[in-house]
């Protein structure tokens, strides 16, 4: 078991026990790019209130920096014991989005749709393990996510209590859709905590060297692609290695420039640029 850099949220299927998703104020600060716009974007998304929705507590989460074109914004989310709902306004039904107390090796599925377009995700815990944020112990589970109609996709990876996901906030994207990412959590804030992603040197968006690289050198075209498509990369000199939702090594590559490689297996992908001085910067990709 090994401790994992931070990401999501859950509660159990009683739904007598209720816990708090998020507090009020709490906010995720993520970088955002965008491929018809600049390369380089905050999305700010706040914990703006509580509501009553069918006599559950749902904490409101609201926008306030940034936007989504080919990603959902899932608005409301409940904690019931070990377990996340999220609540969907179209059906007016709540589904389970993750089971924090899973262990290794169980699953479950959570129904979404967007723009019209249903499909079901399947999740797999892959891992488990905990991080220690301003004395709290906040539980991480290392997940898979499989698209059962390869309509919406969602990014697999580590999960973790109130921070959410590193790739991608609480949300899913249109598979055919190439517009903006979610390029990691620059870091979260509530009124007990505060964590900053050991990649960035501060929450806002600045001129140091590692936002250069990341933002605007490090490049990935397109983000959801099919099998067998060309994936373009621009970088400088270094390293480009490609893992699969279990961490698996599937392609490694020297580059200084740019280059490409395609992948033949639907899924997630993580793709991991190292510079020379061995410094990471992360690009998730979704190959349907």
């Amino acid at each position: 078991m090994r401790t994992l850099l931070p990401l999501v949220f859950l509660l159990s299927t009683s739904l007598n026990a209720q816990t708090t998703f998020a507090p009020i104020g709490a906010k995720w600060t993520y970088k955002q790019g965008s491929c018809c716009g600049p390369d380089t974007n905050l999305m700010v998304i706040e914990a703006t209130s509580d509501t009553i929705i069918q006599g559950r507590t749902f904490s409101k989460l609201q926008v306030s920096e940034g936007w989504f074109g080919c990603h959902e914004f899932v608005q409301f989310f409940s904690g019931s014991n070990d377990s996340l709902f999220y609540f969907d306004p179209d059906s007016e039904q709540s589904h389970l989005l993750f089971r924090w107390d899973a262990i290794i090796g169980e699953s479950w599925s959570t129904p979404v749709e967007q723009s019209g377009y249903p499909d079901t995700l399947d999740w797999t815990v892959m891992d488990t393990s905990h991080v220690v944020v301003d004395g709290l112990w906040l539980r991480t589970l290392e997940v898979n996510v499989e698209s059962r109609q390869w309509m919406l996709f969602s990014y697999g990876g580590a999960i973790t209590e109130r921070l959410g996901a590193s790739g991608a906030p609480f949300t899913w994207i249109l598979g055919f859709c190439d517009g903006e990412t979610f390029q990691g959590l620059r870091c979260y804030e509530d009124p007990d905590i505060s964590w900053l992603n050991p990649q960035f040197q501060q929450c806002d968006l600045s001129v140091g060297m590692d936002d250069a690289i990341t933002a605007t050198t490090f490049l990935i075209r397109p983000t959801v692609a099919t099998t067998g498509e060309p994936i373009q990369v621009i970088a400088p000199r270094g390293t480009i290695t490609v893992l699969d939702a279990s961490g698996r090594l599937v392609h490694q590559r020297s580059i200084k420039g740019q280059g490409s490689f395609d992948l033949d297996t639907p899924g997630t992908y993580l793709v991991r640029f190292t510079t020379p001085e061995g410094d990471p910067t992360h690009q998730r990709i979704v190959v349907r």
